[in-house]
C-alpha cells in the first residue's frame, strides 16, 4: 500500500504524484521557508517536480538563497511580501518546529477520510508581469541596523561627503514623489504600482553606491501626505546643513566651523527623529552623524546637543533652523568674498613687485599700487604681521621712494615687520671671546660713552650685550609709539656723553626725519638698524655708517 506524505498542521493546498507517492505543499509551508522555520536546503517538495539532473542545480539555488535571506533581516522580509502577493493569501502564523523531520509524518489511506482526498485548488489570481517586474525594482537589498551597529558603536567609515550629497538629492526627489503618490490617492484617483511610480528614481540610485529608497517600499504607502511633507523637509535642511559644513571647511575658518557643527548636528537629528516613525534609520544620517564626530574631534569641540537617541531634535522646527543656516551662510559668504579678494590684492602685490624687478623706469606708479594694496588689506581685517604679506614685501621695502604719501594702513605694516625684524636673532652669535673685527673697532671708537636707540623693542638680554661688548657706560633706549611727538628725542640727543644715535625704526614716517635734524643740530652720527640690533649686526652697521670717523 503506497502512503502519502503531508505535512502536518496545515491545511493542503496541491498534491502531485511523484512516482509512488504524493507529496503536499502547502502557501504556509512556503512562509516557513521564507520567515526560517523550515530548512532552506530541504526543499523536498519542490525537489520532486524535478528531474534527477535538476534537482541538485535547484538545490543548490535556494540554499544560496536561504543564506542571503538569513544575512540580510530586510531582504528576509521584503522577500517575504513578495510570496505573499504572487499567492494572494495571508499565511497563517508559523509555529517552531524542532526538527526538518517533524514536518513530514506517514498517513495510510484508511487515516484519510474521503474528503481528505485531493480538493480541487481555486484559480489564483496573479500579478501581471508588469506589477512584478515593478515589485522587483523595490526590493532592492540593504542591511538592517540591529542594535550592535548603533551610532554610538563607530560602524565602517562614513561614506565620502559628495556621494552623501548625491544620495540625498535622490531620496529627497522620492520622498517629493510619495508626497505626489499620497496626495493622489488621497483624491481617490488610480496610481501605479511602487516599482512603477518610483521607477526613475530607482534607476538613478542605482547609479550611487549603497543608495537604498526605503521610502520606495510599499509597506509605506499608506503614510500621510503631513507626513511625507515632514519628512521631505528634514532631509532638506540636512542637505542644507551639510553643504554649509562642507563649505566651510573648504575655507578653512574656525570662526564659524563650531556653529555650522552645531547646526548640522541638530538637522541630521531631525532627519532621524522622522525616519523612526517609518521604523527604519536612515544610512545617511549615520553616515553625516560619524562625520559629525570626526570634524569635532579635528576641531577639539565638543557638540553637546542632538548626539544621542534620547535627545532627538524636532522634525517640526525645519523652518527655525533654516533661517538659522541662512543667516550663518551669510556670514561665510561675506568670509568668503573678502578671502578671494585679499587674495587677489596679493597677487596684485606681486605682480607689481615682479615689475619692479625689471627696474622700471618709473617705480613710483608700481610703488602707489603696492600702498594701495597694502592699505586695502589692512582695512579688511589682514593682520600688520601677516607672515604671507611680510614674506613679499619685506626685501623690497627699503626701496620705497622718500615722497611715497604712506597711508595708515601701510604704516602699521611697517611697524609691525619693525618688530618682527628687531626681536629675529643675529645671523652670527656674539661671543664675548672672540669677538668679530667690526665688533672691536665699534668698541674703539664708542668707549666710555653712551649712545641712543630710538624704536625697537628694548630688551634687556640684549641691552646688556651691547653695553658690554660695546664698551659703553649707558644705554638710553626709547621705544616709540604710533602718533607720538618728536620732541623728547631731541633732550635725549642733545645729552654731552651721547656720540651716536641709533635709529631702530626701519622705513621711518616722515615725522621721525627729525630725527636726522637733531643729529646734525648737536653734532651726533646717526646710525640706521636695518636687521635687527643683535651685537654682530650693530657693530657691522656702525663701521658701514660710519667710516669716515675711524680714519
Amino acid at each position: 500500500m503506497t502512503s502519502q506524505t503531508r505535512y502536518r498542521g496545515f491545511d493542503r493546498f496541491r498534491i502531485e504524484q511523484c512516482g509512488s507517492q504524493e507529496q503536499v505543499f502547502t502557501p504556509a509551508t512556503k512562509w516557513d521557508l521564507t520567515h526560517g522555520t523550515a530548512p532552506y536546503d530541504k526543499w523536498t517538495p519542490l525537489e520532486k517536480h524535478m528531474s534527477t539532473d535538476q534537482s541538485p542545480t535547484f538545490q543548490s539555488i535556494f540554499a544560496a538563497i536561504g543564506q542571503k535571506l538569513d544575512a540580510d533581516s530586510e531582504l528576509k522580509q521584503l522577500f517575504s511580501q513578495a510570496l505573499g502577493l504572487l499567492l494572494q493569501e495571508t499565511p497563517p502564523q508559523a509555529q517552531p518546529l524542532e526538527s526538518p523531520e517533524d514536518l513530514l509524518v506517514e498517513e495510510t489511506p484508511s487515516q484519510l477520510g474521503a474528503t481528505d482526498l485531493l480538493p480541487v485548488a481555486p484559480p489564483i489570481s496573479r500579478p501581471s508581469l508588469e506589477e512584478l517586474a515593478g515589485l522587483v525594482q523595490t526590493f532592492k537589498p540593504v542591511a538592517a541596523l540591529t542594535q550592535s551597529a548603533a551610532p554610538s558603536e563607530r560602524p565602517g567609515a562614513p561614506a565620502p561627503v559628495e556621494i552623501i550629497q548625491a544620495r540625498l538629492r535622490i531620496k529627497r526627489d522620492a520622498i517629493a514623489q510619495a508626497v505626489e503618490r499620497s496626495e493622489a490617492k488621497t483624491r481617490g484617483e488610480k496610481v501605479p504600482s511602487t516599482g512603477e511610480w518610483y521607477h526613475g528614481v530607482i534607476a538613478q540610485a542605482k547609479a550611487l553606491p549603497n543608495c537604498y529608497l526605503w521610502m520606495c517600499q510599499s509597506r509605506h504607502d499608506d503614510a500621510t501626505v503631513q507626513k511625507w511633507k515632514k519628512t521631505e523637509a528634514c532631509f532638506y535642511v540636512m542637505s542644507k546643513a551639510l553643504s554649509l559644513v562642507k563649505e566651510c571647511r573648504n575655507l578653512d575658518v574656525r570662526s564659524v566651523m563650531e556653529r555650522t557643527l552645531m547646526l548640522l548636528a541638530e538637522a541630521q537629528s531631525m532627519v532621524r527623529s522622522a525616519c523612526k516613525e517609518f521604523d527604519f534609520e536612515d544610512g545617511d544620517q549615520l553616515d553625516v552623524y560619524l562625520h559629525l564626530l570626526d570634524w569635532s574631534a579635528a576641531q577639539q569641540r565638543y557638540i553637546a546637543r542632538f548626539m544621542k537617541a534620547d535627545d532627538l531634535a524636532d522634525p517640526e522646527q525645519t523652518e527655525d533652523l533654516v533661517k538659522r543656516i541662512d543667516l550663518l551662510s551669510s556670514e561665510v559668504a561675506s568670509i568668503k568674498a573678502q578671502k578671494k579678494l585679499r587674495n587677489n590684492l596679493l597677487g596684485k602685490i606681486r605682480y607689481e613687485l615682479k615689475i619692479l624687478g625689471n627696474r622700471p623706469s618709473d617705480p613710483f606708479s608700481n610703488w602707489t599700487k603696492i600702498v594701495a594694496s597694502v592699505d586695502q588689506l589692512a582695512s579688511l581685517g589682514l593682520a600688520p604681521n601677516d607672515a604671507e604679506l611680510r614674506s613679499a614685501l619685506i626685501d623690497h621695502l627699503d626701496e620705497i621712494p622718500d615722497v611715497l604719501e604712506l597711508p595708515e594702513g601701510f604704516q602699521q605694516f611697517l611697524a609691525a615687520t619693525d618688530t618682527f625684524l628687531a626681536t629675529q636673532p643675529a645671523a652670527t652669535p656674539f661671543r664675548e671671546d672672540i669677538p668679530t673685527p667690526e665688533v672691536t673697532k665699534a668698541a674703539t671708537y664708542l668707549r666710555g660713552m653712551a649712545i641712543v636707540i630710538i624704536g625697537g623693542q628694548c630688551r634687556h638680554e640684549s641691552k646688556i650685550a651691547l653695553m658690554s661688548a660695546l664698551s659703553l657706560s649707558e644705554i638710553n633706549w626709547i621705544e616709540t609709539r604710533p602718533h607720538e611727538t618728536t620732541s623728547q628725542f631731541e633732550s635725549a640727543i642733545a645729552r654731552g656723553e651721547v656720540k651716536l644715535v641709533l635709529l631702530a625704526i626701519r622705513w621711518s614716517s616722515h615725522s621721525y626725519g627729525d630725527v636726522k635734524k637733531f643729529c646734525d643740530k648737536h653734532g651726533k652720527k646717526l646710525v640706521r638698524l636695518p636687521r635687527g640690533y643683535g651685537v654682530n649686526q650693530v657693530a657691522a652697521e656702525i663701521c658701514n655708517q660710519c667710516s669716515g670717523e675711524f680714519e
